[in-house]
């Protein structure tokens, strides 16, 4: 669902006045000119109604995106996340197969935060995240489920795959330096990993992974 209302146009009470307005113009104009009037004004009201659909239909779209992803990264929230998992499940459990669930924690991010503020600690947030996108597949859901806590959605990935995946990611993260003024923060993570069957639920994936947290 959109989150929040979006106009639905002109009200039935509008709509007659408007009608009302053209029946008046059409009846002072000359009889031969009528059926062309009414034509014409016929068109346009067409044509208006299909764009008011249309920014409607976008606007809603731009909303169901925005309920959906996190502003700061750009990347899926939690309940993007949880959409996708459970779309995972669903077709896990009529096709059967598997899938990966990876957690990346972000280490002594709270110090971060404390030396060098809150903006900092975002910017470094916002870098993994795009560590996060450039290593998974177009069909892989990287999402930010909590303050520095990430998740990654690998469907199809066998667990020695997804384990491969989760360390070199994670030597990446833990090699990457964001600039913030004139310092240089230096990053580090752990991650969890776990194997999502069609008998899982994601809350049992996620205490899995998060049970097997390792630097």
């Amino acid at each position: 669902n959109a989150v929040e209302s979006v106009d639905s146009g002109p009200s039935r009470h509008d709509t007659a006045a408007v009608a009302r307005r053209l029946l008046a113009e059409i009846g002072h104009a000359p009889e031969g000119e009528r059926d062309r009037l009414l034509l014409e004004r016929a068109l346009a009201a067409a044509a208006e109604a299909q764009q008011i659909l249309a920014d409607q239909r976008r606007r809603i779209a731009e909303l169901e995106a925005l309920s959906v992803t996190d502003e700061l990264t750009g990347l899926a929230n939690r309940r993007g996340f949880t959409v996708a998992a459970n779309h995972a499940l669903a077709t896990m459990r009529r096709h059967g197969g598997a899938s990966a669930l990876i957690l990346v924690d972000l280490d002594d991010f709270k110090e971060i935060n404390d030396t060098f503020g809150h903006a900092a600690g975002d910017q470094v947030l916002r870098h993994v995240g795009q560590i996060l996108r450039s290593h998974v597949r177009d069909t892989d859901t990287v999402a930010r489920i909590g303050g520095d806590e990430f998740a990654l959605l690998l469907p199809g990935a066998p667990a020695d795959l997804a384990r491969y995946r989760a360390s070199a990611i994670v030597r990446v993260i833990d090699r990457a330096v964001v600039r913030w003024q004139h310092a240089l923060i230096p990053v580090a993570a752990s991650f969890g990993l776990a194997q999502m069957t069609a008998a899982d639920t994601l809350t049992d994936a996620i205490e899995q992974a998060d049970a097997s947290m390792t630097g």
